[in-house]
């Protein structure tokens, strides 16, 4: 603002200033010796006020202007800081931050029902009176016990056994009948070398088992650990039987054992094709909701480990990120014992999807083992260790992904303007000026679809004193205009420094009913901010000192005199003095001239009838003593009255006419010039 106001103030007096600068070459016209004098006019220019303003699109590099009032043609100055355009586009995405793990395990285990494994007791196990082939009378009662048989399951070293049945049918084959059977079952442990015996169950049979008959009965297994040796113990009575019999080959009670329905938490076994499914959900980016977008640009990692010992086939189904055909994205993992898979997947030119009630991002994850009895022929690398607690660990995150376009809402976001900062230069002796009026303008363009809210805060502040204006405005979309009156206090100060800073802020946590926005990757806001202020303001008594100027020409005759005559018409609304010094030292400068601005006549804050005033003078022997010498300095002193309280208004028309005229008196020797 004060940039400009020295312009303004000044221009009164350049037609003066240059005056005293004039030189004139006159031709010898052939007298010995004479005095020659000229009369110079100086064509009369009017300065008029609006021609200091710039055209209505053009600032200066710091941000100043000076417009004329189309209606009124009143003059007002006006700082203009651009606010940093923002793509909102840019701000929702998905970034760094999404990032976590899950583990997909295996769970119960199911293996495969090992055939049935049998255990033959012959009649020596029962009685060392009696022998297969043996043909007997009769056979006496007698009690059994301590028989054992031992038997083995193949398919397993070992399994811990969650849900589980083991199935024993006893077939009696002998000629008699067997009462009170009781059959007890152990597994063999091996504990640091030692064979332990860990009792299955006993089962008892109350009713008889005649002969030719056979019996089932079921143990349950939930919670045991069984390994593959089964050892078997049984007792039991012989009822006395009249004969004759015969003991043929085939005669024996035979024991089948069986497990099914097995449900298995850890084994060392041959395992077969394990599939499981686990969906999991990840939770969306709590600050924005998206429902639909296009993928710009993105990466994701996945890192997946495999904690079995044998290999596994992971598919992995993305719901929510729709390829260009419409299907859902998927991957395919194979992975080795024990083993870690570091994967990208590019989102780029992908679509993502997520129903607004349902803010998830889904993963379907299917798994599955590989049959170990297909993959090792080595019969001895068939059975491997699983437990139920192995699977796979999946550990995901993302790059900054951003979206070309876009359908959602955001919680709460904020955009940073950035800060401005002007240097304003206040020109000597304008520190006691006084305006009447600033406004502050806000143009904002709003194309996002949803309001904003624009914060802003104006610091005003010199060397001594600071002023703050904050302020926030609700912006809808649209291309909008939003101004605040009466901030005089920015400028009175005569501030040396304007500094604007401020945010918009985007979301439901500003705009609770502001619903899901449609948004393309160009769409965001921009604006302007405005400092206006009329040229309406009090100054009290100052002056103003330009730079010096240095005139390096020679006259080429002597000067005898020079006076000069110079008219000044007023019709801008302050009044005061012009000095113009002179002098070949910076440090010592005469006053050659002083000329008054008269004071206009003022109605109603603006001049009624223009004012003139006339000045005619000499310059004295010593001012032409400093003219003749080099190097001369001008410069000029610039004394505005004070306008006692009254605020002064400048309008286009505003205007100083300046006349002037210089008579110049020269000795001329015919004689010298031609020497």
């Amino acid at each position: 603002m004060t940039k400009y106001l020295l312009p303004v103030l000044m221009f009164l007096i350049i037609g003066m200033a240059f005056v005293a600068g004039c030189s004139l070459d006159i031709e010898n016209v052939g007298a010995p010796v004479w005095d020659i004098e000229l009369t110079i006019p100086f064509s009369e220019k009017v300065y008029r006020l609006g021609e200091l303003t710039n055209d209505q699109s053009e600032f200066d590099e710091n941000g100043w202007a000076i417009f004329e009032d189309s209606t009124s043609s009143e003059l007002r100055f006006e700082y203009k800081d651009e606010i940093e355009p923002q793509i909102i586009a840019e701000r929702l995405r998905v970034d760094q931050s999404s990032r976590g793990n899950y583990t997909n395990q295996i769970g119960l285990i199911s293996i495969e029902e090992p055939p049935l494994e049998n255990s033959s007791i012959i009649i020596e196990q029962l009685s060392d009176d009696f022998e297969t082939g043996g043909e007997y009378p009769l056979i006496p009662a007698f009690d059994f016990g301590g028989v054992e048989d031992s038997l083995s399951f193949e398919v397993f070293q070992w399994v811990n056994i969650q849900e589980g049945t083991l199935t024993m049918t006893v077939s009696n084959t002998f000629p008699f009948d067997i009462v009170n059977l009781q059959i007890s079952l152990s597994t063999i442990v091996n504990r640091g070398g030692q064979r332990v015996r860990e009792a299955i169950g006993t089962v008892s049979y109350d009713q008889p088992i005649q002969t030719g008959n056979s019996e089932s009965r079921d143990i349950d297994l939930s919670g045991q650990q069984i390994h593959s040796e089964i050892l078997v113990q049984i007792q039991g009575q012989v009822p006395f039987t009249p004969g004759p019999i015969t003991m043929s080959d085939g005669s024996n009670l035979k024991i089948d054992i069986g497990i099914s329905s097995t449900l298995v938490t850890a084994a060392k076994a041959e395992v077969d094709r394990q599939d499981f499914d686990s969906p999991h959900s990840i939770p969306s980016d709590e600050d924005i909701t998206i429902v639909s977008a296009e993928i710009k640009s993105g990466m994701a990692h996945l890192r997946l480990t495999n904690t079995t010992g044998f290999r596994i086939f992971v598919d992995m189904i993305f719901d929510n990120i729709i390829l260009p055909d419409g299907s859902p994205d998927s991957l395919h993992f194979v992975i080795d014992p024990n083993s870690t898979s570091e994967n990208e997947i590019e989102l780029s030119g992908k679509a993502f999807n997520m129903p607004l009630d349902d803010q998830q991002f889904k993963v379907r994850n299917h798994v599955a083992t590989e049959n170990t009895r297909v993959t090792y022929q080595n019969p001895e690398d068939q059975a491997v260790e699983i437990s139920s607690n192995q699977g796979v660990e999946i550990e995901y995150w993302t790059d900054e992904m951003f979206f070309s376009s876009l359908e959602g809402a955001l919680v709460k976001e904020e955009f940073d303007m950035g800060t401005q900062d002007i240097d304003v230069e206040i020109p000597e002796g304008l520190d006691n000026i006084n305006f009447e009026q600033a406004n502050v303008r806000v143009d904002l363009l709003n194309d996002i679809g949803v309001s904003v809210q624009l914060d802003l805060q104006i610091i005003s502040s010199n060397d001594t004193q600071t002023e703050v204006l904050d302020t926030s405005f609700a912006f809808t979309p649209g291309d909008r205009t939003i101004e605040i009156l009466g901030i005089d206090r920015l400028i009175e100060i005569i501030p040396t420094r304007i500094q604007s800073t401020g945010s918009v802020k985007v979301g439901s946590y500003y705009f609770p009913d502001a619903g899901l926005m449609m948004i393309n990757e160009d769409q965001g806001f921009s604006g302007d901010l405005l400092l206006m202020s009329d040229l309406k303001f009090s100054l009290d008594g100052t002056s103003m000192t330009t730079d010096p100027i240095s005139l390096s020409e020679e006259f080429d005759y002597p000067l005898e005199n020079v006076s000069m005559r110079v008219i000044v018409e007023n019709s801008v609304p302050l009044s005061g003095q012009v000095k113009l010094l002179m002098g070949n030292n910076l440090e010592s400068m005469d006053t050659i001239l002083t000329a008054s601005l008269p004071q206009a006549e003022i109605l109603n804050h603006r001049v009624r009838e223009a004012t003139r005033s006339e000045l005619i003078f000499e310059l004295t022997p010593d001012q032409l003593d400093i003219m003749k010498l080099l190097p001369l300095y001008t410069q000029q002193v610039l004394v505005l009255n004070s306008t006692g309280g009254e605020f002064v208004h400048l309008y286009a028309e505003d205007s100083v006419s300046v006349q002037a005229s210089a008579t110049v008196r020269y000795l001329i020797d015919a004689e010298e010039e031609d020497d």
